[in-house]
């Protein structure tokens, strides 16, 4: 077991994506006196087929669910407990299976024997209607299971929705889940489920999450995803047997490193078609384009026009369009005419709906027109597409710029930022790109929501390449960032965002080992004006990183100035507090580390001294306690040692992090009793551990070890 010498390094990453579910409706929640589900039919059960358009899509279900029995039982078990309301999120990258293990979990309710019902809650208006209709009077009439999909984008009215439900669930009949399907955590959206709530509201929404942690898909391994492409090609009824074996995992090693299953099919599905062989040269970039590539000769063959085709490039990039259009004082139909003319399209004939109904996975157009699924094909095809003008500022009608205005009229083109930054995320180095944001930026209107959203792109932009060290690029973005907000002196959210973005780069450049780039970033936050309580935050959070950035650099001097800018900060918050702490826990771990226990302690009685004491703030003065139960012990000074130990005991009320800690000083007392020979306390840390409840699995782990070292087992 190793010493407790772990430091706490804060970053908040500006995913902060508004983005929108774009899977069909099956069925609508219409807000009024009396809500209702209307849930018949379920999702079609589209049969799979090798030449079908829509075998890419997880609702084709295209083998049975590979490598995700685990997670699957845990959904199981997150449906069948006894709560009536209980709300959780499956967190994972793009072509992970996220929306395909959501299916997998409604089939596995959706049986006579459990009689539950279930829906993907839509997109756009329809997903806002539907979370008004949770906050309002909506009353089960059976077991249902809700899913939403790219929760990011609505994060403020799903906090409403989770609020009501959890009020309203103790006088419910029938049980209730809502499950949430996002690529990441990052971006904050999770944290604004309980912003701006009084501590009762808070406490009910927290309550009724079924785990502190989302549900997160870990990445295949290599013999899964291999198995994944056997079965695929077992499915199709020619050429499964031109490669196999290594040569394939070979293949899967070179296209995608996390083996994600929607790689596996789109590799088998090449296989299949003859277009793979056993050159491992080949690439993710060439298999991407060859899959489009049989897509769109596959929609010729459909008698796809080219009318069709740009109204798909249309939605795939502005959102899906929404034929009700019920938010609108104009009629549907007046409505899709306007926007088909804005973008160059003819008005759609009467065979429109028998030729989209294959592309849209066997169902009918009369209500949406999808974007193109999955995402990574709909982003290359709109990519591949795209064609850069000559010179931005003198376009001409025949190039994309009305497509590009129109995209900014739906939803005010949170349709068009979400599908941008799905495409950074998915193709950061894609030639195309660049221009298209640019484009993209050139055409909005001159409004403060379109500069928040030209905001939130940039900040996610700066965020990828921060993640890729690409820190020259990160920072051209962040210049972007800082010249919008600008344009937006009044606006506290790109205020923020230019904050958040600057906590990431200083961290980046912390990383680095750039001190000097890492304290500019922190002094930009401190020039904001006005200091929200929300920027007061960021800047607490960028330094605490300094503390860690100064320390790793050996000079003390400027970490403890970190650490004293955070106790300096007015007006104090829980939040703050937290951050304060968590610097003076990073400073006693690097004082301690230098020999010098007397500041150590001092950072230890400081956290001790924070009131009032949160969870989170007890657990950092835990930490700091055994981390000095180390120093103390290892300069042979088991009086102290021990009274650190019995510090974190005394922690009241002890959660389960807190309760490891209490196990780790343990363990350390036990080898500091027996390096002095006192076999008798040794024996009494052992015994303590034992009496911890309850025991989670590392604390297990803890006793077993010990277990070990006293001969209790082999």
């Amino acid at each position: 077991m190793s010493k407790n010498e772990s430091k706490i390094v804060e970053t908040l990453t500006t995913n902060s994506a508004v983005v929108a579910q774009n899977f069909h409706v099956h069925g609508n929640m219409n807000a009024g006196d009396q809500p209702t589900l209307s849930l018949t039919p379920n999702q079609p059960n589209a049969n799979w087929e090798a030449d079908s358009i829509s075998r890419f899509h997880f609702s084709a279900r295209a083998t049975k669910l590979f490598g995700r029995d685990d997670e699957l039982r845990q959904l199981k078990e997150f449906c069948n407990t006894d709560s009536k309301f209980l709300w959780w999120g499956i967190i994972g990258k793009g072509g992970t299976g996220k929306s395909r293990l959501a299916l997998e979990l409604a089939h596995a309710l959706d049986v006579p024997q459990k009689n539950w019902n279930w829906m993907f809650l839509g997109h756009g208006s329809t997903l806002t209607s539907n979370l008004a209709c949770l906050a309002s009077d909506w009353t089960p009439e059976q077991p249902t299971l809700l899913v939403v999909d790219y929760v990011a984008g609505v994060a403020d009215q799903l906090k409403e929705a989770l609020n009501t439900c959890a009020k309203k669930a103790t006088k419910w009949k029938y049980p209730v889940r809502l499950l949430f399907l996002e690529r990441t955590t990052e971006g904050g959206w999770h944290e604004r489920l309980l912003s701006a709530l009084s501590n009762e509201d808070k406490n009910r929404i927290t309550e009724t999450k079924h785990s502190n942690n989302y549900l997160a898909l870990e990445q295949f391994s290599l013999d899964e995803a291999y198995q994944l492409v056997e079965a695929l090609l077992l499915r199709y009824s020619k050429n499964q047997q031109q490669i196999s074996g290594q040569p394939i995992k070979d293949l899967l090693n070179k296209l995608d490193i996390e083996h994600r299953p929607l790689f596996a099919l789109f590799l088998a599905d090449a296989i299949a078609a003859g277009k793979v062989d056993g050159d491992i040269n080949w690439d993710t970039d060439a298999l991407l384009m060859q899959v489009l590539t049989r897509e769109l000769e596959r929609w010729k063959e459909l008698g796809v026009t080219d009318d069709d085709r740009k109204l798909l490039r249309f939605t795939t990039l502005a959102g899906t369009l929404d034929l009700n259009a019920s938010d609108l004082n104009i009629s549907p139909t007046d409505y899709i005419g306007a926007l088909l003319e804005a973008v160059g399209c003819a008005k759609l004939d009467s065979q429109f709906n028998q030729r989209w109904a294959t592309i849209l996975h066997g169902e009918s157009a009369e209500t949406c027109i999808p974007r193109l699924e999955p995402d990574l094909l709909g982003e290359l095809f709109v990519l591949s597409e795209w064609t850069a003008p000559s010179n931005l500022l003198q376009w001409n009608t025949g190039d994309w710029k009305p497509e590009l205005q129109a995209c900014w009229k739906m939803n005010g083109g949170r349709g068009l930022i979400e599908f941008l930054m799905r495409a950074i995320q998915d193709f950061p180095k894609h030639p195309k790109l660049k221009s298209l944001i640019q484009s993209v930026e050139l055409t909005r209107p001159n409004q403060a929501e379109s500069n928040f959203l030209i905001g939130i792109l940039y900040a996610n932009l700066a965020f990828v390449w921060m993640e890729k060290s690409e820190l020259v690029f990160a920072n051209e973005c962040y210049k972007k960032l800082v010249t919008i907000a600008a344009m937006e002196p009044k606006s506290g959210e790109i205020a923020l965002l230019q904050a958040m973005t600057a906590v990431n780069m200083s961290h980046y450049y912390g990383t680095a080992g750039d001190t000097t780039q890492a304290r500019a970033m922190y002094e930009a936050i401190v020039a904001i004006e006005p200091k929200s309580q929300e920027i007061a935050l960021q800047q607490a959070m960028a330094a605490v990183n300094l503390c860690i950035d100064y320390g790793n650099a050996g000079d003390t001097t400027q970490a403890r100035a970190m650490y004293e800018a955070i106790v300096a900060i007015e007006p104090k918050s829980q939040e703050i507090d937290l951050r304060q702490a968590k610097a003076a826990f990073n400073l006693c771990t690097i004082y301690g580390n230098a020999g010098d226990t007397i500041q150590a302690r001092a950072m230890y009685e400081a956290i001790v001294a924070i009131e009032p004491k949160s969870q989170e703030i007890a657990l950092q003065q835990a930490m700091a306690a055994v981390n000095l139960c180390t120093i103390y012990g290892n300069a042979g000074d088991t009086t102290q040692a021990r009274a650190m130990y019995e510090a974190i005991v005394a922690i009241e009320p002890k959660s389960q992090e807190i309760a490891l800690q209490q196990a780790m000083a343990a363990f350390n007392l036990y080898i500091d009793y027996g390096k002095a020979g006192d076999t008798t306390q040794a024996r009494a840390m052992y015994e303590a551990i034992v009496a911890i409840e309850p025991k989670s699995e590392e604390i297990t782990s803890i006793q077993t070890e010990l277990a070990q070292l006293l001969g209790f087992i082999k």
